[in-house]
């Protein structure tokens, strides 16, 4: 009694074999989120017109891949399929879904980017070579080397594996990693991410007890209560064979259930069933797991079959919105911050997930649709962006389409008949309101006849 409780202290290594590895609801929660976060597809899409700048991307492309390139979508069409197929060994949902696991778990990922030889080269030579491969490396066997002299500047990396250590150059990492407020220049450990369940360490612990709690409670549930004579001071075996036979008989049996039983002597009972305590353990295991699931921004509706589907389908909607969208934003910067440049495309494509794809979002493309529909002072190829389509290389797309039959702008005043009549050397109706033609002979007089 009185004694202080006992806190885990936290860092990368313990959030992955004490957290992810040991705890189902950080298991549950961490998988829910990454695997919603990984099933956004992301593309490269045209920041501007390719060809306005293909002469000089094909220059600069050349001059790093040393090999001829007859289209400048070559290169946009090579960074696809680095994105769609990241290594050998995953596809991109897989790829993103270990990165963001890390990410949650640790509060940082490292993604190895695989450039081929860079023996003797510089750091600014490197992160201008193509990337061939990317992995996701485990971010708790990863060490940040700070610059000498600098506050924020890295040196490079090291991935300290089993058989040794393997240094990595900065650029050949990209650090995606959440914010510290922790500042230390001795330490540097503002360079590194911020675990979640660092803060969140109560809440882990409480939820280990709970669930250890109840497996004692469960695995230690026998007689729920025994009884004793008043009188009897000393049984012989004889006696206590006869006593057991008459309570199995009269109580222990589910012949009886309901029955009232009738004992001769004087008895007492003593309750051995779970105390209060011990049924609230469930509780406090469920508030618990509400509480992780509020550190790891993953609304606990998701988890809890009594809850109303409207409730589910608006808290689903809102986690997308707030949470898994700028997630995925966050992360398309680092990308474009590291892979434009290497493959010579900043300022001419971009990289950015599709969001339209997610089911949550259907019913705000549903309405957004439908509203666009009535907006006809937007043109079309406005609208298309504002559904996330690339826009289209008609001029007529660039219009505003008036509520006459849409039609472009500049045919809104007729219907294009008279015009088509003038060039035919006709009169139009036009023509005719203003001075009516006369016959003479049969001839109209004002129009040509053929």
């Amino acid at each position: 009694m009185g004694t202080r409780e006992v806190m885990p202290d936290i860092d990368s290594e313990s959030a992955i074999t004490t957290g992810y590895n040991a705890n189902a609801a950080v298991y549950s929660i961490v998988k829910t989120d990454a695997e919603k976060f990984a099933s956004i597809p992301r593309y490269v899409a045209d920041a501007k017109r390719l060809e306005e700048k293909k002469g000089k991307v094909l220059t600069q492309f050349k001059a790093l891949m040393k090999a001829p390139r007859t289209e400048a979508v070559t290169i946009k069409q090579t960074l696809e399929k680095l994105l769609k197929r990241p290594n050998e060994y995953q596809g991109q949902a897989a790829f993103f879904k270990t990165v963001r696991s890390y990410y949650k778990v640790c509060g940082e990922s490292f993604i190895w980017l695989n450039r081929g030889d860079t023996e003797g080269l510089t750091d600014t030579q490197i992160a201008l070579l193509p990337v061939l491969e990317m992995y996701p490396l485990p971010s708790y066997r990863m060490k940040v080397v700070p610059e000498e002299g600098t506050m924020f500047g890295i040196e490079g990396y090291i991935l300290q594996a089993g058989s040794g250590d393997i240094p990595l150059k900065k650029h050949e990492i990209i650090h995606w990693k959440d914010t510290n407020l922790t500042f230390d220049l001795s330490s540097k450990e503002h360079l590194r991410g911020m675990p979640a369940l660092k803060p969140g360490a109560p809440d882990l612990q409480q939820n280990n007890d709970a669930t250890h709690a109840s497996i004692r409670m469960y695995q230690n549930d026998g007689a729920k209560a025994a009884i004793f004579n008043k009188s009897l001071d000393k049984a012989t075996p004889t006696q206590e064979a006869q006593i057991r036979n008459v309570i199995d008989r009269k109580l222990n049996n589910n012949d009886v259930k309901g029955a009232v039983a009738a004992l001769q002597g004087e008895w007492g009972v003593i309750d051995l069933s779970k105390s209060s305590i011990d049924m609230d353990l469930l509780k406090g295991k469920e508030a618990t797991m509400m509480q992780l699931c509020f550190l790891f921004g993953v609304p606990y509706t998701l988890f809890d079959p009594n809850s109303a589907f409207a409730n589910t389908e608006w808290q689903q909607k809102n986690w997308v919105s707030n949470r898994i969208i700028p997630a995925c934003k966050e992360l398309d910067d680092e990308l474009n911050r590291v892979l434009l440049r290497a493959f010579a495309l900043e300022g001419v494509a971009i990289i950015q997930c599709d969001y339209t794809e997610l089911p949550e979002m259907q019913a705000d493309m549903a309405a957004l649709t439908t509203w666009l529909k009535e907006a006809w002072w937007i043109t079309p190829n406005q609208k298309l962006d504002m559904q996330g389509y690339e826009k289209s290389t008609e001029p007529l797309m660039d219009e505003q389409w008036v509520p006459n039959n849409l039609v472009p702008i500049s045919q809104a005043g007729g219907d294009g008949f008279d015009d088509m009549l003038n060039e035919l050397g006709v009169a139009g109706a036009n023509d005719y309101a203003k001075t009516p033609p006369t016959k003479t002979n049969g001839q109209l007089n004002g129009a040509k006849t053929n």
